[in-house]
């Protein structure tokens, strides 16, 4: 394969994992509205290492660098509560912007088998 190919499967890529994150922010707005509602604490610092904990175990299944992995997921953890403490203390908040198309990969394991539901164990 060429270079320019490569990079330009690369960029695909790019592109897709922006759309992801998209799809993750209408989410997480999405959770905190409800939290909100249900008058539940918008942090719980055990959902957050328990998130931190299964990508950390399927990046280390995935060979991939799994410091990366937990802080690169730290940092979009900490970014969105850090926003919506924000809004919150404000009194301003956003709400959703965008229908989130549900994109279920054949590594899905979160997924119930009878229905093929998804879980939020994806989702902060």
């Amino acid at each position: 394969m060429e270079l320019k190919e490569v990079r330009d499967q690369r960029d695909k890529i790019d592109d897709a994992i922006f759309e992801l994150l998209k799809q993750r922010h209408y989410l997480v707005k999405e959770i905190f509205a409800i939290k909100k509602i249900d008058n539940i604490p918008l942090e719980d610092n055990e959902r957050e290492r328990e998130i931190l904990e299964r990508l950390g175990v399927k990046a280390e299944e995935s060979e991939l660098d799994t410091a990366f992995v937990k802080k690169l997921f730290t940092i979009m953890i900490e970014s969105s509560k850090e926003k919506h403490l924000k809004e919150a203390a404000s009194g301003k908040e956003e709400g959703p912007e965008d229908p989130v198309v549900d994109i279920a990969t054949p590594e899905d394991g979160d997924a119930d088998s009878d229905t093929g539901e998804k879980h939020d164990s994806d989702i902060i």
